[in-house]
């Protein structure tokens, strides 16, 4: 099965690179050869940014992976200082990694929301010990046993850790 689709994918990327290098060829005839290399300048930065961001997303990846698990709107005063994620294996698993700092009124907020939400537990590993500044765990009710959601939170600093792990 996963050799059926890398021959599928390699033939989608030889008939695109066919495609560009004949609209290359094609531009060039009719004697627009600027405009042939500025075309496939903006090809290959458009691609080399795809490829970037898809191995280093965006604040808004993050930002999005909190507000699906949480179901709480991600806080204007929110800045992520950490940030780092595993590209999806050909299941779709992959982890996400993030700690982001609040104001302590938003701070104060969400750790109130939090608790109160039916879709969060306190996280009781027993391998889990408290630590300086991560006093409480919680971790998502989830049904599906592949998924691990946690939020820690710092009150000493106003910052929230957010881990999502699949396998």
């Amino acid at each position: 099965m996963l050799t059926e689709i890398i021959i599928i994918l390699g033939i989608i990327l030889v008939i695109i690179i066919g495609l560009i290098y004949l609209i290359f060829r094609w531009l060039n005839k009719i004697g627009q050869t600027k405009i042939g290399l500025w075309f496939l300048a903006l090809i290959f930065f458009g691609l080399t940014y795809l490829i970037y961001i898809a191995l280093n997303p965006t604040d808004g990846f993050y930002k999005d992976e909190f507000e699906n698990y949480t179901g709480l709107e991600f806080p204007e005063s929110g800045k992520i200082l950490i940030k780092n994620a595993t590209y999806p294996d050909q299941h779709g698993d992959y982890s996400a990694h993030a700690v982001f700092k609040l104001d302590k009124k938003d701070f104060l907020k969400i750790t109130e929301q939090i608790q109160k939400s039916s879709k969060f537990q306190i996280d009781t590993d027993k391998f889990l010990k408290p630590t300086a500044n991560h006093q409480t765990h919680y971790l998502l009710n989830s049904k599906d046993l592949g998924l691990i959601f946690k939020l820690k939170f710092d009150t000493k600093t106003n910052t929230i850790e957010m881990q999502r792990d699949s396998w």
